[in-house]
């Protein structure tokens, strides 16, 4: 059988299960198979070596277990660079050429891409974070995510304003882990701000999270928000001491002349996300994904503090907001006022 015919025949499958699970709830219970759906997953890096594309790929393919499928239906395409037509290109025909029915991408930047191929392929579900410029350009198999990770960072700012004594916070943004965005630095700063009036954030933007620390630790900073980092490759000694659930999280962290301190820990949820994502497109609920914020309330991130009494309540405070369906506002075009770029 040639390609053609067997990609007619992937579909005319897909298509008459999805008919018979429009029929009832009880006989989509029963003739969903999940199985039948193969998954195309596009990263930025290689899953291998890049942090950002390892974490998402790995909580994905856990999602994709615990909806019941398994690692043959997942094909992924690695070291897709945002802006890259012709790699995007080659990885969006390899997956269509594979029977792939859902392609999940990890970048903001992908949004106008995937919207150009979800118009061109009906058939095929496309998601991923992010905002499509061209109005009118979303279609109705195309999920852009509005993911709310500035909440999480907003509880942290909260945590770093109260633990601070000189008023100047380090905010350490690891770029071999990921994209940093305004927004996200925006309402870690105005969360300190929230309860440290003079706090003032200097940020460094570094692949040398040590190096980044030391920078701002000479301008004074006595609390530093950063991804934790080994500090001896030999002994695997952390610079920080901190929970293991929380070894490769955003910590927020007191420095001082007795050691080092952990004060609170942000944790990236994805499989839940990629769990919702799966089980949407195979239940016909797809278009519900692009309908919400997917933060605190939505259990993508969360944020544990330290047992300190006070921050503990000042965070847990602000987070019964967020659960109750409170927003914050934060500016995604320029930094706030009391950031300072080092």
């Amino acid at each position: 059988m040639n390609l053609a015919k067997k990609l007619t025949a992937i579909f005319l499958v897909i298509a008459m299960i999805l008919c018979f699970a429009a029929c009832s709830n009880e006989e989509a219970e029963a003739m969903l198979d999940i199985g039948t759906i193969n998954i195309g997953f596009i990263a930025t890096g290689d899953v291998d070596e890049d942090a950002y594309s390892a974490l998402q790929y790995e909580q994905f393919k856990s999602a994709y277990k615990l909806a019941g499928a398994g690692d043959g239906q997942v094909t992924i395409e690695k070291d897709v660079t945002a802006g890259d037509a012709k790699k995007m290109e080659t990885a969006i025909a390899d997956l269509i050429a594979r029977g792939c029915r859902l392609i999940v991408g990890v970048d903001p930047s992908y949004a106008n891409e995937f919207a150009k191929y979800a118009a061109e392929n009906s058939n095929i579900f496309f998601v991923c974070p992010g905002d499509v410029a061209k109005e009118g350009s979303v279609k109705d198999n195309l999920a852009i995510l509005n993911i709310g990770k500035y909440e999480a960072e907003y509880l942290a700012g909260i945590a770093a304003g109260l633990s601070t004594e000189s008023g100047k916070i380090a905010y350490v943004a690891d770029m071999t882990y990921g994209t940093v965005f305004n927004a996200d630095i925006n309402a870690f700063a105005e969360g300190a701000k929230s309860v440290k009036s003079d706090a003032k954030i200097f940020l460094t933007s570094t692949e040398d999270v040590k190096a980044g620390i030391d920078k701002a630790t000479e301008k004074g900073c006595d609390v530093v928000y950063s991804t934790n980092y080994v500090k001896d490759e030999e002994t695997g000694e952390k610079f920080f001491t901190v929970p293991e659930s929380m070894a490769s999280a955003m910590t927020v962290n007191k420095i001082g002349k007795d050691g080092n301190e952990f004060v609170t820990g942000t944790a990236y949820n994805f499989d839940y996300l990629y769990t919702k994502i799966v089980l949407n497109t195979v239940n016909e609920s797809f278009a519900d994904l692009a309908k919400y914020t997917w933060g605190i309330k939505d259990g993508v991130f969360d944020v544990f503090p330290s047992t300190d009494e006070k921050v503990k309540s000042a965070v847990d405070a602000q987070k019964d907001k967020f659960l109750k369906g409170d927003s914050i506002k934060v500016d995604s075009e320029k930094l706030a006022s009391n950031v300072t770029v080092l």
